[in-house]
């Protein structure tokens, strides 16, 4: 049996600046914060209301009068109040916020929603099976089970090529490699002058590390580190500015030991 389909709310969402609101500060005014109370107090009660209406009717007034601690014609003064500046609204014989409706209006629709493919499971499983059934064959059962080993691959390759278009590399910027390179133990006037030549010289060539684009620039400003003390020219003496740095293994701290004495 199908749960009863649920037409209110369990609680409400009271802001943090409710009592700032222009509205409740001129029911502040008027009835102190007793007046404040008494808001929250039938706010309580709309959001447990079926469909956040509540009928007002002189039997309503009376039992919610007794539940609030105070007199009827209080308590109708109150809402009158209420109704004149607009927080609460009365069509007919029943009283609502339409600032609540507007907020619940969303939980509602969600709740449709969820009841629509449960009924769709009861109507099928409601409607009588014959018996009369034909035997499935192994064969179908081979075919749908390649089907969806399938679909799981496809999925599995759709998901892998979104992950690497997603994947944007950002270069760094000067002080990026800066501030690394003073992570790695260089003089602070050797570090500014690296850290403008690794961003020279990998821009010039569109940050890519041979045919590829580079993916970590922060390894290969550690391999910088290794190889920028040497700066080999081409055989027929010109220089390559676009040129690779050959390889010189010098440790970081060799290379900070070397730095010392530097000045900005």
């Amino acid at each position: 049996m199908a749960r009863p389909k649920k037409k209110n709310a369990d609680y409400f969402s009271h802001d943090s600046d409710m009592r700032n609101d222009p509205k409740v500060k001129a029911l502040r005014r008027k009835y102190g914060i007793q007046g404040y109370a008494l808001w929250s107090m039938i706010l309580e009660v709309l959001t447990d209301a079926d469909y956040f209406e509540y009928e007002w009717s002189d039997l309503n007034i009376e039992l919610l009068a007794g539940d609030f601690d105070i007199e009827p014609d209080d308590l109708k003064e109150f809402v009158e109040y209420c109704i004149s500046l607009k927080l609460i609204q009365k069509k007919g014989e029943m009283i609502f916020s339409e600032k609540m409706k507007e907020r619940f209006e969303s939980l509602l629709n969600k709740r449709n929603r969820d009841r629509q493919p449960q009924k769709k499971e009861l109507s099928t499983s409601e409607t009588p099976k014959k018996e009369n059934t034909v035997t499935e064959k192994p064969q179908s059962k081979v075919k749908e089970s390649k089907v969806k080993e399938s679909k799981v691959k496809e999925s599995k390759v759709k998901k892998e090529e979104s992950n690497k278009k997603s994947y944007r590399f950002s270069p760094p910027s000067k002080n990026d490699v800066y501030d690394f390179l003073i992570d790695k133990k260089l003089h602070p006037a050797l570090a500014k002058k690296e850290s403008e030549k690794f961003c020279d010289f990998y821009d010039s060539k569109n940050w890519y590390v041979g045919k590829n684009k580079m993916k970590n620039w922060k390894s290969a400003a550690s391999g910088w580190i290794n190889r920028m003390d040497n700066f080999k020219p081409q055989s027929n003496g010109k220089s390559n500015s676009n040129a690779e740095p050959t390889i010189n293994r010098q440790s970081a701290e060799t290379i900070h030991s070397n730095s010392q004495g530097w000045e900005l």
